[in-house]
């Protein structure tokens, strides 16, 4: 049962009870295709073809992990639903009823999960080396791993925006870069364009144009955004072709993964990692409340 399969009693479940319930219903779909790889592999004889669907499995056991990731960064609480219908019942019925009757549940959980203590923490502190709009001084130090061509952090972007503008010089931002190759094809390459103009003093208005053409990432396009903040192209284009960044952006993604960032975009708010969503009602309230906590 996946996305497209979902049905329910059209306005009679809450957005996020529905939200819940295709999110887990994805989750046993990818979790059904790694069970059936690993009965396929069990009896496959040809060497070829298992190494084909063992990639295969591996590329589901990614996205699994990844939306699983995901969906506890989104609403913490949910672990105790996840462990009352995913992990024991092993499914989810049709019309998202238990997951009606688990979010019933969940409203004394927060107390469950102190978010100061369980929280993972940034391991690579922040440095010279770091793209930042904002003083190191600052209150409150706002650390995103993002992907350029992930549809999350496209929503993300605006957000980090209006809390910039809204807190201004108690507020210190960075961008280190965490592209998932394996679901955005030209998240890598877009990334070292971010770096390439960084090399020419204009990363941030690389940044921002990455963003808001979103659906245009392809080298010809990343050339044409190079022209119009008038970079020095040629230059641009070798470094490109020849991936000078590539160490740069891979640093900034092993950084992430020792801080047990799995997905984008993730938030760290003064070290912390920030497990929930990155809404403007939400993520501002626990950036303000930063200043308060330090």
């Amino acid at each position: 049962m996946g996305f497209d399969q979902y049905h329910e009693p059209a306005n009679e479940l809450p957005p996020e009870t529905r939200t819940f319930a295709r999110m887990i219903a994805s989750l046993i779909e990818e979790a059904e295709a790694i069970g059936w790889y690993e009965q396929h592999l069990a009896v496959e004889t040809n060497a070829q073809a298992r190494t084909i669907m063992a990639n295969a499995q591996g590329e589901e056991f990614k996205h699994f992990g990844m939306d699983l990731e995901f969906l506890l960064r989104q609403k913490p609480k949910w672990r105790l639903a996840l462990q009352d219908i995913l992990f024991k019942e092993g499914d989810i019925v049709a019309h998202g009823e238990k997951a009606e009757e688990a979010e019933q549940k969940l409203h004394d959980a927060e107390q469950l999960y102190p978010k100061a203590l369980e929280m993972p923490h940034l391991t690579v502190p922040l440095s010279e080396r770091d793209h930042r709009q904002g003083s190191v001084t600052a209150a409150v130090t706002l650390v995103e791993y993002g992907d350029y061509e992930c549809p999350y952090c496209a929503e993300a972007y605006p957000v980090v925006k209006e809390i910039q503008r809204q807190l201004g010089p108690n507020l210190c931002f960075v961008f280190r870069h965490f592209p998932v190759a394996q679901l955005h094809p030209h998240a890598w390459h877009a990334a070292e364009a971010a770096e390439a103009a960084s090399a020419q003093g204009k990363f941030w208005h690389m940044h921002q144009m990455l963003f808001e053409h979103q659906d245009a990432l392809d080298d010809e396009h990343l050339l044409h955004y190079a022209a119009a903040l008038e970079l020095d192209t040629e230059r641009f284009k070798w470094e490109l072709q020849n991936h000078v960044f590539a160490p740069r952006v891979s640093e900034d993604a092993e950084s992430g993964r020792h801080s047990r960032v799995s997905g984008t975009p993730t938030f760290f708010i003064n070290g912390i990692r920030h497990d929930d969503t990155y809404t403007l009602d939400v993520l501002l309230p626990a950036v303000r409340s930063a200043f308060t906590l330090d």
